[in-house]
C-alpha cells in the first residue's frame, strides 16, 4: 500500500496544477508518461539493488559500492538535504492548507504542532512511520480511485449542471500552452510530483523480508504511475482548461497567486460541477497527503544521514540506533559466508525453544527445526531474509532433526549449495542432506543426500569446505567406532562422494570433539575440533590440526584456547566439566559460559586480506532463557610469523551481544 500511494501528495495534488497552465494538457500528459516510465525503471533497478544488498542507506551506499565512495558522500548529502529542505515546506503547505478553514490561528501554530506530531510518530522508528504511510496511503488512493470515477462522470455530463464537456478544453483553449517552453518546463514539476518513490529502497534495510516484500512493492509502482497520476491527470486535463486563472502559473502574471489549496486541479475541476462539500473533503485529503510527504522527509532524512555517519561520511553521533525496536538474529549452529559484497549467516531457527537445564539441546531443540538466512553489509546490522529458506527440510519422513547448515558456490555448475545433518531423534539414521537454489537467498531445493563412505552413523557436526580449484570436501564426524573425524571430497558438481577421504583423528572410545571448520591459508590446510560435550567448556580445549593436502596425512599442533587471563584451560575430561575462563556477559557481569558447534569463516574483507574467523554458540547465555536468544561468541583468529595459530582469547571487539545485531522481524 505504500509503495502504491506513498508518494502521492502535494505534487500530483496541488503542483500539477502548474504543469496544466504551463505546457497544457497534452504535455501534462506526455511529460508525466516519459518521466513515469524513467522513474518505473529506476525503481525496478533499484529494487533489484535492494533484494541483493538490503544496506541501511540504499542508492547512497550502493554509489559507495560500486561506484565511488566519492560519489556515495554526494548522492547521500543531496538526498538528505533534499529531504531537509522539504520538510518546512510540507509543513509550510500544511498550515495554509488549514487556512481554507479558519484564518483566526496564526498558521505558525499549526506549523509547531504538526512538526512535534511528525517527531512524536518517527520517535517509534519504522513501525511508527510504517503504520501512518499505511492508513494515509489508504485515504489518498481511495480519494484518486473516487476522483477518477467522478472524473470519468462529469466528462460525459453526470454532473449536476448535466454539461457534456468532452474533448471542450483540448479545442479551445487547445492542447498545448506556451509552446516548446512550456512543454519542457512540465518535466521538472512531473520529476518532483514523482519524489518519494525510492523510500521503498531506502526501506529495504528495515524490512523482515525484502526478498519477499521489496520486488513486491516496486512492481507496484507500475500501476502508481498509470492509475494514480497518468488516468488522473488525463481527466484533469478534460475538466480543467489551462486558462483557468486559479491554477498556479509561472508563465502567466494574470494567474492567481494563491497558495492554498483553491489552486489544486482536483478541487477546482469539483468547484466546477458545483458539488457542495466535496472541495473541502478533497482539501482535508491534501491536508493528509501533504502531511504525509513530511513524515516521510523526516524518515528519509535521518535513514539517510544515519547510513552516511555508518559510511564515515558524517558526525559518528548521526549513526546512534535506539534498538529498542530490534529483535534477535535467530540463526544458530550453522555457517558464516561471504557472496561478493555481502555476509550470509546461514543457520537453526529455535525460535521460542527455552533451553533445558539437563538435556543439552532439550526436546525443542530436537523438533521442528527450520534454516534462517540473515543478510549483512557490515557483520553488525543484520536483516532477516526467511526463516524458512528450506521449506521442504527433507523427503525422508523419518528424519526429525537437522543442524549445521552450511552454503557453497559451485562455479561450474552455477549453484548454490548447502549441506546440511538430519537424523531421527539421537543419531541413528542419520545422513548428510543436500539442497540446492540458484541464488544464495533460497529458496533451496532438497535433492538425495550424500552416501559418505569414511563411516557409518554420521555425528551432528557437518561443514562444507571448497579449496580453491572449486574442489568441495566435507568434514563430517563418526559415531560408530572408531570415533574419527573424517574430511571427505565430492564429484565436480558436488552431488555425490568419490569415496576419496582422510581421517583427521580417531579415538576407540569418549571423550571425543566435534564441530572443526576447515580453512586453508598459504598453502597450509588447518581444521579445529572442540570439546563434543554439551555443558562443557565454551570451545576451550579446542585443538587444530594442519596438513599440506586435505586428502593427506593431518598433524596434530596445540591447543590453542585460552583465557582472559592467558591460562590455558584444564584439558578436556567426561562429564559437565565448568569453563574455568571467565566471559564478560553483555548484561555487565563475568560468569562462565559452556558452549559447543562452532566453525571456522573464510571471509574477504578486502583484496589483500582475509579474516579468519572462529564462531560459536555460547549456551544458556539469553536472560529470558529462550535458546533462540543464545549469544555467539565471534574471534579472529592470528597466526605467528611462522604461520601457526596464535592462542585464542574469550573476548575481543568480535564478541558481540546478539541484541545489538537485529532485524525487524521477532519471534
Amino acid at each position: 500500500m505504500i509503495a502504491i500511494g506513498g508518494s502521492i501528495g502535494n505534487g500530483l495534488f496541488v503542483v500539477s496544477g502548474s504543469a496544466l497552465a504551463n505546457g497544457g494538457p497534452a504535455a501534462l500528459i506526455f511529460n508525466f508518461i516519459i518521466t513515469g516510465f524513467m522513474l518505473f525503471n529506476v525503481a525496478m533497478t533499484l529494487g533489484e539493488l535492494s533484494v541483493a544488498f538490503p544496506v541501511s542507506g540504499s542508492f547512497a551506499s550502493h554509489s559507495s559500492r560500486f561506484l565511488d565512495r566519492s560519489w556515495g558522500f554526494a548522492m547521500g548529502w543531496n538526498y538528505a538535504m533534499n529531504w531537509l529542505i522539504a520538510l518546512p515546506i510540507e509543513l509550510t503547505s500544511a498550515g495554509l492548507i488549514i487556512n481554507y478553514w479558519t484564518k483566526s490561528v496564526n498558521i505558525a501554530v499549526w506549523i509547531t504542532i504538526l512538526l512535534v506530531t511528525l517527531l512524536i510518530i518517527n520517535l517509534f522508528g519504522v513501525r511508527g512511520y510504517g503504520d501512518i504511510e499505511f492508513f494515509i496511503s489508504i485515504i489518498k488512493v481511495i480519494a484518486v480511485i473516487g476522483f477518477i470515477i467522478l472524473g470519468i462522470v462529469l466528462v460525459f455530463g453526470g454532473g449536476p449542471n448535466h454539461e457534456y464537456i468532452g474533448g471542450k478544453y483540448w479545442h479551445d483553449p487547445g492542447p498545448f500552452a506556451h509552446g516548446f517552453k512550456g512543454v519542457c518546463s512540465v518535466f521538472v514539476t512531473a520529476a518532483y510530483a514523482f519524489s518519494g518513490t525510492e523510500l521503498v529502497g531506502l526501506a529495504a534495510a528495515e524490512t523482515a523480508n525484502p526478498r519477499k516484500t521489496i520486488p513486491r512493492a516496486t512492481k507496484q509502482v507500475f500501476w502508481r504511475i498509470l492509475i494514480f497520476y497518468i488516468a488522473s491527470l488525463t481527466l484533469i486535463g478534460f475538466l480543467v482548461p489551462y486558462t483557468d486563472s486559479r491554477l498556479l502559473n509561472k508563465c502567466n502574471a494574470n494567474a492567481s497567486s494563491t497558495s492554498d489549496t483553491s489552486a489544486s486541479p482536483f478541487v477546482i475541476a469539483i468547484d466546477e460541477a458545483r458539488i457542495k462539500i466535496l472541495p473541502s473533503i478533497f482539501n482535508a485529503v491534501i491536508l493528509c497527503a501533504v502531511l504525509s510527504v513530511g513524515n516521510s522527509s523526516v524518515y528519509g532524512a535521518s535513514r539517510t544521514l544515519c547510513a552516511l555517519a555508518e559510511n564515515g561520511h558524517a558526525p559518528k553521533i548521526l549513526a546512534y540506533i535506539d534498538h529498542i525496536n530490534g529483535s534477535y538474529v535467530d540463526a544458530h549452529d550453522g555457517c558464516l559466508v561471504k557472496f561478493g559484497n555481502t555476509y550470509f549467516l546461514y543457520g537453526t531457527v529455535y525460535g521460542k525453544c527455552h533451553q533445558s537445564t539437563t538435556i543439552c539441546d532439550g526436546v525443542c531443540g530436537y523438533l521442528n527445526n527450520t534454516f534462517a538466512l540473515y543478510t549483512s553489509a557490515d557483520l553488525v546490522n543484520w536483516t532477516l531474509i526467511s526463516n524458512n529458506v528450506v521449506p521442504e527440510v527433507t523427503k525422508d519422513n523419518n528424519h526429525t532433526n537437522y543442524w549445521m547448515p552450511n552454503v557453497g558456490y559451485n562455479s561450474r555448475t552455477r549453484q548454490y549449495v548447502m549441506i546440511y545433518w538430519s537424523s531421527r531423534y539421537g543419531f541413528q539414521n542419520s545422513l548428510v542432506a543436500l539442497a540446492v537454489s540458484s541464488t544464495p537467498f533460497g529458496p533451496f531445493e532438497n535433492i538425495p543426500p550424500l552416501v559418505m563412505q569414511g563411516g557409518k552413523v554420521i555425528s551432528s557436526t557437518t561443514g562444507l569446505f571448497i579449496d580453491d580449484d572449486n574442489t568441495a570436501y566435507v568434514r563430517y564426524n563418526t559415531r560408530d567406532a572408531p570415533l574419527r573425524h573424517v574430511i571427505e571430497r565430492l564429484s565436480p558438481d558436488w552431488m555425490t562422494s568419490t569415496g576419496q577421504f582422510s581421517i583427521i583423528f580417531e579415538k576407540q572410545d569418549y571423550p571425543w570433539f566435534e564441530g572443526g571448520g576447515v580453512f586453508k591459508r598459504k598453502g597450509i590446510y588447518y581444521t579445529m575440533l572442540g570439546a563434543d560435550c554439551c555443558f562443557c567448556q565454551w570451545g576451550a580445549d579446542a585443538r587444530t590440526f594442519v596438513s599440506t593436502d586435505p586428502l593427506g596425512n593431518w598433524t596434530y599442533i596445540d591447543q590453542l584456547n585460552y583465557c582472559a587471563d592467558g591460562k590455558a584451560p584444564p584439558d578436556h575430561v567426561s562429564g559437565m566439566t565448568v569453563n574455568p575462563c571467565s566471559i564478560n556477559d553483555p548484561y555487565g557481569t563475568n560468569f562462565t559460559v559452556p558452549a559447543q558447534q562452532f566453525n571456522v569463516a573464510t571471509l574477504p574483507i578486502s583484496s589483500e586480506e582475509i579474516l579468519y574467523m572462529y564462531y560459536g554458540e555460547r549456551f544458556r547465555s539469553s536472560k529470558d532463557g529462550i535458546k533462540g536468544h543464545d549469544f555467539q561468541a565471534w574471534i579472529p583468529i592470528e597466526f605467528t610469523e611462522n604461520d601457526s595459530p596464535k592462542p585464542m582469547k574469550f573476548y575481543d571487539n568480535f564478541t558481540i551481544n546478539i541484541q545489538e545485531v537485529y532485524s525487524t522481524e521477532s519471534f
